[in-house]
């Protein structure tokens, strides 16, 4: 992996909370953030052990955390799916990177089918 980046920190986002926000909604993205990636095989390493272990202005998630795949995703949907946030989706639909990563899969699974990948 290239060099070590922070991706999300829960202090970022509490200091630009918009007015109907409140911090247990940034604990809520980044608890279902973290189980997302956990669920999928995209973490390295365990994150985060509860949803209280994300409570701290501290607790991030970087690409050292990710695995190459859970990068990529990172970097094809992750925005889209804060922008859908910031928009009043709930944290609980994660159908953009769920979709986004299914993409991903589909695209690795056809290209190793014809020869193309390793």
């Amino acid at each position: 992996m290239n060099s070590d980046f922070t991706i999300c920190k829960v202090g970022w986002v509490i200091k630009r909370l918009a007015p109907h926000e409140s911090r247990d909604d940034v604990i809520e993205m980044f608890w279902v953030f973290h189980e997302f990636l956990r669920a999928n095989g995209l973490l390295v390493r365990t994150v985060a052990s509860s949803r209280e272990s994300v409570n701290c202005d501290d607790f991030s998630i970087r690409a050292s955390d990710l695995t190459e795949e859970g990068l990529a995703l990172v970097r094809a949907a992750y925005d889209r799916w804060c922008k859908a946030l910031d928009r009043g989706t709930p944290p609980s639909n994660v159908q953009i990177l769920a979709k986004a990563l299914a993409k991903m899969r589909s695209e690795t699974t056809a290209a190793k089918k014809s020869g193309l990948a390793e």
